[in-house]
């Protein structure tokens, strides 16, 4: 199956939002906003390894960038993220 996502992902195929009709949690909607502030590859870079539960090595191959970019790209996200979470600020 993983094989699968990754040939998916590796196509630039969309990925399906959620479907199910309760209404997000306010901490989902923080996420999201928290996501949106950033970069469109710091927000893929974060969401293949955190949220996916990609390798560095794997989220690489994904995004088609050399691992040292993507090891840039996850710290920079992560300390922008936890920037905004210190100060409070609405993402």
């Amino acid at each position: 199956m993983r094989g699968w996502r990754r040939e998916g992902l590796a196509a630039g195929e969309e990925v399906k939002a959620a479907t199910d009709p309760r209404p997000a949690s306010d901490a989902t909607i923080d996420a999201n906003r928290l996501l949106a502030a950033l970069s469109p590859q710091e927000r893929a870079a974060l969401t293949l390894c955190f949220g996916d539960g990609w390798s560095h090595g794997e989220a690489a191959a994904i995004m088609g960038v050399p691992l040292g970019t993507l090891k840039s790209l996850v710290l920079r996200g992560r300390a922008k993220a936890q920037k905004m979470i210190g100060e409070g600020t609405d993402a």
